[in-house]
């Protein structure tokens, strides 16, 4: 998951930069090495729910597995916490894009009309996470700044899902 600026020059928001504002960090003081990501020996806390990075980063994994699962499964929104808004994996009908590899297959390299991908698994529809940032729901500045975006292994999973099981896009609303 990265959330990422919408102008041209983009700085992505990972979940290292997320794990540094995590305000119970733990590393081992006496390591002779620089931790990943480097926060400074005064932000170690010895709290009952000090994390290092990465049982952090592994509970924040299991947690997003989840998130996309229950979107997938019920294509319900998800309110994000914090008053970040709202996500919900919708379809919508798409343009058919070419199909290069069979284009080349059939006809070689030369250059003629394209085969074109006709998705008839799924009706001709494929999957898009919103995310509502309106309202009352969202409580940050610069709404129409940022954008979100899955990794490629979560649109993986998505893609996976939808094609085993075809009645999983039918649940999903049409944008």
């Amino acid at each position: 998951m990265t959330l990422m600026k919408t102008s041209n020059i983009s700085k992505r928001i990972t979940l290292r930069d997320i794990y540094l504002g995590y305000s119970y960090k733990f590393r081992d003081i006496e390591s002779k090495t620089i931790p990943i990501p480097y926060f400074p020996k005064d932000q170690i806390t010895q709290h009952t729910h000090s994390l290092t990075y990465k049982e952090w980063k592994k509970i924040i994994q299991i947690y997003l597995k989840h998130l996309v699962l229950y979107l997938l499964t019920t294509g319900f929104k998800f309110k994000i916490p914090s008053r970040l808004g709202i996500l919900q994996l919708k379809k919508y009908k798409s343009k058919s894009t070419p199909d290069w590899g069979k284009t080349r297959e059939v006809y070689g390299h030369t250059n003629v009309k394209p085969i074109m991908f006709k998705n008839t698994h799924t009706q001709g529809y494929k999957p898009i996470i919103k995310w509502y940032r309106e309202g009352q729901n969202a409580k940050f500045k610069f709404k129409w700044y940022w954008r979100f975006n899955f990794t490629k292994k979560v649109w993986k999973t998505i893609s996976t899902e939808i094609f085993s099981k075809l009645n999983t896009m039918n649940k999903l609303q049409q944008v």
